[in-house]
């Protein structure tokens, strides 16, 4: 009975026990995320993720033409309108300059997150197809959109290379995607019997993913102040939550569906890090604490989607 009850609580709060702990491993136990790092397990991981979620999707099930440009234009409407403008002025009324205005201006500008955007949408019942295609989608778009935010908002001329990020959002996202669905056509009762194998294992590719991640930050975690944790905490949730909620109500408002909205809430409302990371590394080097607010930012969006998602799933 006790057993029951904890395995009942487990998988019921699994996406933020998994948050929590691959976070509180990485910044205790960071070494063995070292160690994986040059293995560069985290492309395949992603690929995985993207093959699992493709097999979810079932053609009766897919939204009409109409609905795919609705929540394409609401997604890239959140995540590449609203966010920029929305981090500027909160960097504004704080009046942050250097590191923090660069860092927060940095991560709101960017596409959303790969991984645990399309995993917590699932598991908030939102609807999987819709989910894949913003995150592609708006992922492929920003590529184009990024450079300019980043440019009127810190008036700094910043330059992508678009064709291999193209390729490279190809091979990790849209191709397994799809080989995922055609995979399900062909064994529907494999799929079937096998179904919690790819809900959960998405899952365990997300802790491995932030475990990896988180453990390679941990000289720049180690300038984080009490105060900062605190300023850039209180303004990504924010932020994060006015995203979240806007996206929500304007697909109920645009009758795009429940299931539908939560996805849309979530994915275009979640920032990816890896692409902060490439453009501070190649754009804003002088700036050695920018990518501070990026980190906070990420980890309180996914603690926030975890929680929003449980409450979700029981409705």
């Amino acid at each position: 009975m006790i057993m029951k009850k904890f395995i009942d609580f487990f998988l019921s709060n699994i996406i933020i026990i998994t948050v929590v702990s691959a976070s509180v491993l990485a910044l205790f136990f960071p070494s063995l995320g070292v160690y994986l790092e040059p293995f560069e397990l985290i492309v395949p991981l992603i690929i995985i993720v993207f093959f699992c979620q493709g097999t979810g999707i079932k053609k009766n099930e897919l939204p009409a033409r109409s609905n795919y440009l609705k929540v394409l234009l609401i997604a890239f409407f959140i995540s590449q309108v609203l966010a920029p403008v929305l981090a500027y002025a909160c960097s504004r009324l704080l009046n942050w300059e250097g590191d923090s205005l660069v860092g927060f201006m940095l991560i709101c500008c960017m596409a959303p997150t790969l991984v645990s955007g399309t995993i917590i949408a699932g598991q908030a019942g939102g609807d999987r197809t819709v989910s894949l295609l913003v995150t592609i989608g708006i992922n492929i778009v920003a590529v184009f959109s990024i450079p300019f935010n980043l440019s009127w908002s810190l008036g700094a001329e910043v330059h992508v290379a678009v064709l291999p990020l193209l390729k490279k959002l190809l091979i990790m996202v849209l191709i397994p995607a799809i080989i995922g669905y055609l995979y399900s056509k062909k064994r529907q009762g494999f799929i079937a019997r096998k179904k919690a194998w790819f809900k959960y294992i998405p899952i365990s590719c997300l802790f491995v993913v932030i475990y990896i991640s988180m453990s390679q930050q941990q000289e720049a975690f180690k300038e984080l102040t009490g105060q900062m944790i605190l300023d850039y905490s209180l303004a990504s949730i924010t932020v994060h939550l006015i995203l979240l909620y806007i996206a929500y109500y304007l697909c109920m408002i645009c009758k795009t569906g429940v299931e539908a909205a939560r996805s849309v809430a979530i994915c275009s409302s979640q920032k990816t890090i890896p692409i902060t990371v490439a453009i501070w590394t190649s754009t804003f080097p002088q700036y050695a604490l920018a990518l501070l607010p990026g980190m906070i930012f990420h980890l309180c969006q996914i603690y926030c989607d975890g929680l929003i998602a449980k409450k979700w799933s029981r409705k």
